[in-house]
């Protein structure tokens, strides 16, 4: 008698994958300054997200008919955003601490010169607290940095996943 894998052992396995899908989001991204064709393939990596996640969660509700329940397709969906969550996040610390280490105070500076060009922007509030971040070194370091997106990543694959698990839902299983 086969035993089934449980719902966190399933999205760990697949969140290997969506790490590495996230990961190439990430360089894609990080890149695109440098090649302009690469935000088009970070933008197209970025929108398909949900459609991957779909795709994972499809896989997962079909392959486990005995217990495909709403809630552990949901959990599968969550799972494999916060498996693939932390190998983005690894890759993308090592990418900003070792690599690319100016790149967030580069990013910052590029911002605070466009909001400052903008008469309408130069003396919002926002504008004034990035200038004060930027001269008083207070910019979110690499590890900081990879934290928030993790836990901003979390929370879009729970939301995706509750959005998508009725519709990943709509499909029966054969033998049933």
């Amino acid at each position: 008698m086969d035993k089934e894998k449980s719902v966190w052992k399933s999205s760990a396995e697949s969140g290997v994958f969506f790490g590495i899908y996230l990961s190439a989001t990430f360089l894609s991204f990080i890149y695109s300054t440098s090649a302009p064709i690469i935000s088009l393939l970070g933008l197209a990596l970025f929108f398909g997200t949900p459609i991957v996640l779909a795709v994972l969660m499809h896989r997962y509700h079909m392959s486990h008919p005995a217990t495909s329940s709403f809630t552990s397709v949901c959990m599968y969906g969550t799972g494999t955003f916060l498996f693939g969550s932390l190998i983005w996040a690894a890759l993308a610390f090592v990418v900003l601490e070792y690599i690319e280490p100016g790149f967030i105070t580069s990013q910052a500076t590029q911002a605070l010169a466009l909001y400052e060009s903008t008469p309408e922007m130069k003396e919002l509030d926002f504008t004034k607290a990035l200038r004060a971040a930027i001269e008083n070194k207070e910019l979110p370091t690499p590890i900081d940095f990879c934290m928030q997106m993790v836990w901003m990543s979390i929370s879009i694959g729970m939301f995706l996943s509750l959005f998508i698990t009725p519709i990943v839902r709509l499909f029966k299983h054969k033998n049933k």
